[in-house]
């Protein structure tokens, strides 16, 4: 929400500079500190533990708010069976590792943005950046038509993907987007990153998007699977991928009797703190 707290009007009380009769003498009286600003230099702390075992990927501060820029996917039943499977991958591969007590984690669907393929790292926006965000965003989307039009479907393949984050405390399992689809999708993500870099929203230089791996996360873990995954890849079942964008070990084995894979692509969504 981008409404702006303002002071307790009972806490602007007498800004008189006259002495309180009742105070001791030489004393003068204490103005009341407005409730908005007493915790205004607290440090604030994350605890994991209240985010299932996950850490703050930034700093948090105080009139910053967390943007993504993506496109949704819909809990359909085929994608629903779909996240169980890459569930059940990374249980599998963890219990070959050796580590009995991990969990796994379906993404929720219904929490945050939901299942979605991100077209650029998460920034952080100053308010006064979301209208000329929003307005740039819509010139790319304007510019950029799939080869089936506007509202052309994305298609995925149907094998399980695991994506580890940078820093290697977290470990995803997912579906990667098809080479057809990454076509006009990469794009997109192209136009998406030189307006927030323009912007100045970037962080560091930009990253080349021939090596972005454009994917959907249905289920993660702290655990570590990559025991599992080396054990897995002597018999050739996994290829590993390494980029600036991270690592990442798709399966060699295909399920051409699962359902497709695929989503809409009516809109361009971006979710500005808890305003989608």
């Amino acid at each position: 929400d981008l409404a702006v707290a303002e002071p307790d009007e009972e806490s602007e009380g007498d800004s008189s500079d006259d002495e309180d009769e009742s105070s001791p003498a030489g004393k003068r009286p204490r103005l009341a500190v407005p409730s908005s600003l007493q915790n205004l230099f607290a440090e604030h702390v994350d605890d994991p533990a209240e985010h299932q075992g996950r850490t703050r990927r930034l700093p948090h501060v105080d009139g910053n708010f967390p943007t993504s820029i993506f496109l949704p996917i819909a809990a359909t039943a085929a994608w629903r069976r779909q996240a169980e499977t890459c569930a059940s991958t990374l249980r599998k591969l963890i219990a070959s590792s050796g580590d009995a007590s991990a969990v796994v984690h379906l993404t929720d669907p219904g929490a945050g943005i939901g299942w979605h393929v991100s077209l650029a790292p998460l920034l952080m926006l100053r308010r006064q950046f979301a209208d000329p965000l929003l307005a740039s965003l819509r010139r790319v989307t304007e510019s950029l038509i799939s080869p089936t039009g506007v509202r052309g479907k994305v298609s995925f393949e149907n094998s399980v993907e695991i994506l580890a984050s940078c820093e290697g405390d977290r470990y995803f399992a997912g579906v990667a987007m098809s080479e057809a689809s990454e076509a006009w999708v990469k794009p997109l993500a192209a136009g998406v990153m030189k307006a927030a870099s323009d912007l100045g929203l970037v962080q560091g230089p930009c990253l080349p998007l021939d090596s972005m791996r454009l994917h959907v996360s249905l289920a993660w873990t702290t655990a570590d699977p990559r025991p599992g995954l080396s054990s897995a890849a002597a018999g050739s079942s996994w290829h590993f991928r390494e980029s600036c964008w991270g690592r990442s070990w798709s399966s060699n084995q295909q399920d051409d009797a699962a359902d497709s894979l695929e989503t809409p692509a009516r809109a361009l969504h971006v979710r500005i703190g808890d305003r989608t």
